[in-house]
């Protein structure tokens, strides 16, 4: 199985589970790796939210520092949106640093 196929099967088998556990009815407008991960970060779930990196091939550092959900930087996205944002935020920001939001 290549590569593209493994990251497709993944984020299907992860996404299909987002909408199922979300509260929050965010609609994704396209499926780009960003919208992805910002719908990945709001879900809640922390091992949902790795393999979503993962099959990205970003690393958590470009995440944390470049992903922009809404025209929001990603920490503030999962603040507003996110269930159990403050795990969300401890396992995205340990062990690296952060860019200044402005």
């Amino acid at each position: 199985m290549n590569k593209f196929t493994k990251i497709a099967i993944t984020l299907t088998f992860t996404f299909s589970f987002i909408g199922q556990a979300s509260a929050n009815n965010h609609i994704q407008a396209d499926n780009t790796i960003s919208t992805q991960l910002c719908a990945a970060a709001i879900n809640g779930n922390r091992a949902v939210m790795f393999n979503a990196i993962k099959a990205s091939g970003y690393s958590k550092q470009f995440v944390v520092n470049n992903i922009k959900c809404n025209n929001k930087d990603l920490m503030s996205f999962i603040e507003q949106y996110g269930h159990a944002s403050a795990a969300m935020k401890k396992m995205l920001t340990t062990g690296i640093n952060i860019k200044n939001a402005n």
